[in-house]
């Protein structure tokens, strides 16, 4: 998890709730939920984050979560359509290690 500890801020506390959420995606209908919590955060949180020139350890943090989260989404729920593509890739380290 991208926390170092368990979070103080609300924002960081409610993204860290939402990537929780990723492991109980099954369906269309739970990736939907997902992706309404995603933006509800980034309305009422992400467009803050993304302005503020704030420095530091935990709010680099949270910047760098928001960030992959947001590139990542795109691609995130293929497994949904295509059932032959796993949803996950830890059976990769399995192979290779």
């Amino acid at each position: 998890m991208w926390c170092r500890r368990p979070p103080k801020r609300t924002d960081a506390q409610k993204l860290r709730n939402i990537f929780l959420e990723v492991t109980k995606i099954r369906t269309k209908d739970d990736c939907d939920r997902f992706l309404s919590l995603v933006h509800e955060w980034e309305e009422r949180y992400g467009q803050n984050i993304a302005k503020k020139l704030e420095k530091g350890r935990v709010f680099s943090d949270i910047k760098r979560a928001r960030s992959i989260l947001l590139k990542a989404l795109p691609n995130m729920f293929h497994h949904l359509s295509y059932p032959q593509i796993p949803s996950s890739t830890n059976w990769i380290g399995g192979i290779l290690f």
